[in-house]
C-alpha cells in the first residue's frame, strides 16, 4: 500500500489560461468540461530541461482540470461547479479526521485534488488518471466495445464503492445522487490493491444532503 496524502484544497486566483496549458480535452459534464493540461511553471521547467523532447517529460506533470461549460451559461454552470468544489472539500476535511484503517481505503476511491479559483473565471484542478475511462466508456455496445471484467474485478470495485457511499453517507452526510457507470471512473494500477483497479467516484455537482 502507498501512503495517500490528501492536502486541503488550495484557493488560488487566476485565469485558465494564465494559470495551466491546455494539452488536450476529456470530455464533458453535466455542465462541465474536463481538459487535460500543465502548470505553466512546469511547462516553462521542462522546456528549460529538455528543449528537444521536453513534452515527454511533461507526462509525470499532467493533470486535469475542470472549468464551466460556456453553452450551459456562466450562472448555472459555475454555480454547479462551486457547489462540487464545497462538497468535496467537505468530503477531505472529514477524511482528515478519520482513522487510519477508514482513511485509505475510502481516499483510494477519490481523485487526488490540488487548487481551485472561485472567482469569475472559475476552475479546479485534479488529479489525471493516466488511462483514466469511465466504466460506461468501456461498456458501449454502440461502438461495437463491450469488456467483460474478469471476475474478481467485480467483487472488488462493489466492495470500494460501498465503502465510499457508507462512508460519504455516515460522516459526511453526502449522498452522491448520480451513481452510474458514467461516474465511476478506474484507476491502475490501484492503490488499494496493485493487481485491481480503483473504482473512482466522480462528479459530485449534483450530491445533496444524507
Amino acid at each position: 500500500m502507498t501512503e495517500v496524502v490528501f492536502p486541503p484544497l488550495e484557493r488560488v486566483s487566476g485565469r485558465p489560461e494564465k494559470t495551466f496549458i491546455k494539452l488536450g480535452e476529456g470530455g464533458e459534464g453535466n455542465m462541465a468540461e474536463i481538459l487535460f493540461g500543465v502548470w505553466i511553471k512546469d511547462y516553462k521547467r521542462a522546456h528549460k530541461e529538455m528543449v528537444g523532447g521536453f513534452k515527454k517529460s511533461l507526462i509525470k506533470d499532467v493533470i486535469t482540470f475542470k472549468v464551466p461549460e460556456s453553452r450551459h451559461g456562466v450562472g448555472g454552470a459555475e454555480e454547479e461547479l462551486m457547489k462540487e468544489i464545497q462538497t468535496r472539500e467537505n468530503i477531505l476535511e472529514t477524511l482528515a479526521k478519520a482513522d487510519d484503517n477508514v482513511k485509505y481505503p475510502i481516499s483510494c476511491c477519490l481523485l487526488n485534488l490540488y487548487e481551485y479559483n472561485p472567482s469569475e473565471s472559475m476552475w479546479y484542478a485534479m488529479e489525471a488518471l493516466p488511462l483514466g475511462l469511465t466504466i460506461e466508456a468501456l461498456q458501449k455496445p454502440a461502438l461495437g466495445i463491450y469488456l467483460a471484467f474478469p471476475d474478481e474485478v467485480i467483487p472488488h470495485i462493489f466492495y470500494q464503492l460501498s465503502q465510499a457511499l457508507e462512508f460519504l453517507h455516515r460522516e459526511c452526510q453526502i449522498t452522491h445522487v448520480d451513481i452510474s457507470r458514467k461516474n465511476i471512473m478506474l484507476r491502475w494500477m490501484g492503490r488499494e490493491c496493485e493487481y485491481l483497479p480503483d473504482a473512482i467516484l466522480i462528479d459530485f455537482g449534483h450530491s445533496g444532503d444524507g
